[in-house]
């Protein structure tokens, strides 16, 4: 999942309308996405990093029951066996995003033979039929149980990341997943099981997600330390940690590719659309805080 956290945000966002390349800065695979004229061998281009999380997946869902039989008991793996169900269906709710129609595999992909046997048979499935089919497989899972549509560990956490913040909300991958089957479809019936799906993963009981006053901030160059880069996220519904170094694993260059760094000279590859700064003219409370420390002047 680390593999395809960046690209999953270039995708997305190089490709719509509130961000702009610099071609003078921006590598070539960056303006590829761009351009939406994305070659074989971009980086970015590259399903198989897809289909390994989606084995390991279905490698997982083959074998778990041996795991949970011997245990003496079947509830014990029910929310992992949720969780990773969650991570295929994203997966390929990407796919399908990125390329339309693609092999729909859901047993596990042992040796090289059948995965080329796989693309040999050139047979591909597209958004409403994978989608449906992932729909079902989350509904069907326990689904006498509401509280099992969303992954929880008893508050714990690794090196202060909670375990449950780096599941994906169920309810608010159902509710991504009617709502792409509709834009298909024009079901009505969809778009108000995506409205049900997202009002609960905001407000079932005991578990409500709070707006809160949290902002985006940035420090202006002009300070003593120019270029540094604070920010605070108003919410969100999960994420993927990442290294820190990249001897240790998997680092994002994100901030590289968004933000006017040391290491990229000031110069970021993706820079705010016209769109986008029309977009944030025309917001109201966007406070600037005087360097004396002086009362903020709001900007409408």
């Amino acid at each position: 999942m680390q593999k395809l956290a960046d690209r999953t945000v270039l995708l997305g966002e190089v490709r719509a309308d509130l961000v702009d390349v610099d071609k003078l800065h921006a590598s070539a695979d960056i303006q590829e996405l761009a351009e939406n004229n994305i070659s074989a061998k971009n980086i970015y281009n590259q399903p198989a990093d897809y289909y390994a999380v989606i084995n390991n997946c279905n490698v997982y869902l083959a074998y778990v029951d041996s795991v949970r039989k011997s245990q003496g008991t079947r509830g014990y793996y029910e929310k992992e066996i949720l969780a990773v169900k969650s991570y295929r269906a994203w997966c390929y709710l990407e796919l399908l995003k990125i390329y339309g129609e693609v092999p729909y595999v859901r047993t596990p992909v042992l040796n090289s033979d059948d995965a080329e046997a796989i693309v040999a048979s050139g047979k591909k499935e597209g958004m409403v039929t994978i989608v449906t089919d992932m729909i079902n497989d989350l509904i069907n899972f326990r689904a006498a149980e509401n509280d099992d549509l969303r992954q929880a560990y008893a508050n714990r956490s690794y090196r202060g990341v909670s375990y449950e913040d780096m599941a994906i909300p169920v309810r608010a991958l159902l509710a991504e997943l009617y709502l792409w089957r509709a834009s298909y479809t024009g079901s009505e019936a969809d778009y108000k099981s995506a409205i049900r799906m997202y009002h609960d993963y905001f407000t079932f009981p005991k578990e409500e997600i709070a707006t809160g006053t949290n902002r985006a901030q940035w420090r202006s160059r002009d300070e003593q330390r120019p270029g540094s880069v604070s920010y605070r996220s108003s919410g969100y519904a999960g994420f993927l940690p990442t290294e820190s170094s990249e001897y240790y694993g998997t680092v994002s260059k994100l901030r590289n590719v968004f933000c006017s760094l040391d290491s990229n000279n000031y110069y970021p590859a993706v820079v705010a659309s016209q769109r986008a700064k029309d977009i944030s003219k025309s917001q109201d409370y966007c406070q600037f805080i005087t360097e004396g420390g002086g009362l903020p002047e709001v900007y409408y």
